[in-house]
């Protein structure tokens, strides 16, 4: 997680606010890189109660401390944050897509003992909402457009990866085995987009071979390389390759 992000959301906030959003949407991540839904779930449902705090402080100027527990969350607070003062967003959108997730937490067997599987189905749902409320929380307080704002959370969210360590401006792949192709993926799962020069520092490959590398991942459709730019950005079907690729070498 970026300090832009953490700084938009401490700058619109406190600092732990702003610690518990970023640090349970890492979570959140890092479970679904590694297809542990349930956890994913768990770590979604922090996201909520971090998020409803955000709210109580932007519509009614304070809000309950992490130390104590939130009131249920139920219709009567729907209600609440809607007669509040503030950001259509706050009052309506973000209120409604958290009810979504909370239930979602609660009767699905994410947050308490249940007979019904955690499943990626649930937690894809989950970690697009809970992706979509972040994008919005910095779209009202950075003042960007909403296509702005997509890409700015795109560059910044950064998926926390076992295989990957990062050493202050230097990512490197830990498992020194892996194939170029494989190492670029993973490095663009991290980053979801990468320039090829930082590309090229973060393997240590030659430019002219990397090159043709990222150019059959963009003809397989893995990755989107723009010739012009030099800016590399992984696809859904790279994403799901970049998974197997976690959950292979974390077994």
């Amino acid at each position: 997680m970026s300090a832009v992000l953490f700084d938009t959301l401490e700058q619109s906030s406190d600092t732990d606010l702003a610690t518990a959003i970023t640090r349970s949407y890492g979570e959140m991540e890092e479970a679904v890189a590694l297809a542990q839904w349930k956890m994913a779930g768990v770590a979604a449902g922090h996201f909520v109660e971090a998020v409803r705090r955000f709210l109580e402080l932007r519509v009614f100027g304070s809000y309950t401390p992490i130390s104590k527990s939130l009131s249920g969350f139920n219709t009567q607070t729907l209600a609440k944050l809607e007669s509040g003062s503030g950001d259509d967003s706050y009052r309506f959108h973000i209120p409604r897509a958290l009810f979504a997730l909370y239930g979602m937490r609660n009767k699905k067997g994410y947050g308490h003992l249940s007979l019904e599987l955690a499943s990626k189905v649930d937690v894809e749902f989950m970690a697009g909402t809970c992706r979509w409320v972040l994008a919005e929380l910095v779209r009202i307080n950075s003042g960007a457009s909403i296509e702005e704002t997509d890409r700015l959370v795109s560059q910044m969210t950064e998926r926390r990866t076992p295989l990957i360590w990062v050493a202050g401006d230097a990512h490197r792949i830990l498992e020194t085995d892996l194939s170029l192709k494989d190492s670029s993926l993973l490095l663009l799962y991290h980053k979801r987009m990468m320039s090829v020069d930082d590309l090229a520092r973060a393997t240590e490959a030659k430019l002219g071979y990397l090159k043709r590398t990222l150019r059959k991942l963009h003809s397989e459709r893995l990755i989107e390389l723009n010739e012009d730019t030099l800016q590399c950005q992984i696809s859904p079907s790279g994403s799901r390759v970049a998974e197997g690729l976690l959950r292979k070498h974390m077994q």
